[in-house]
């Protein structure tokens, strides 16, 4: 990963998605997530605050999902 902590940020939370669509509609613990992107616990948690707050992540307790919107929009295949 990048040492720009803004392109980093957008790096973990790409990782995560694509994590997250793969297994859509299975819900991921952060520590499953964590492990599967690789980066250290407090830029995972601040990524996945940030999806949840644009929207594009469900939460219920520690365990994560892709909403269905960005589920479809990641299966979209643009000409």
């Amino acid at each position: 990963m990048t040492t720009d902590p803004a392109l980093q940020e957008e790096q973990i939370k790409g990782a995560i998605m694509v994590i997250l669509v793969a297994d859509y509609p299975v819900a991921l613990t952060e520590d499953e997530i964590e492990r599967e992107v690789g980066e250290r616990r407090f830029l995972i948690v601040d990524a996945l605050r940030r999806l949840d707050s644009e929207g594009l992540i469900h939460r219920s307790d520690r365990f994560v999902f892709a909403t269905r919107a960005a589920y479809h929009a990641g299966k979209l295949e643009y000409a």
